[in-house]
């Protein structure tokens, strides 16, 4: 048995809140956080293809976690 089992249907549910959560971000914000967390990009390939500085992807994906934890009620499912 996989050791996650025991968790099913709750952890079903807080992943899709968090992926819920994740629409309602900005789209500029949400842009990058998809392609850092879901896609697992480098953020220096991140600014190349959105055609920002690394300051700004870093800036982004900060404010993604900052928005996403306090929409999660101080829990951002990431950590």
């Amino acid at each position: 048995a996989r050791a996650d089992s025991d968790a099913g249907p709750q952890t079903a549910a807080r992943m899709k809140e968090i992926h819920e959560q994740v629409e309602k971000l900005p789209d500029e914000v949400r842009e990058v956080f998809d392609l850092v967390f879901y896609l697992g990009l480098e953020q220096a390939e991140v600014a190349r293809r959105v055609g920002v500085s690394v300051p700004t992807v870093k800036r982004r994906y900060r404010e993604a976690r900052l928005l996403l934890y306090d929409a999660l009620g101080g829990d951002d499912g990431f950590t």
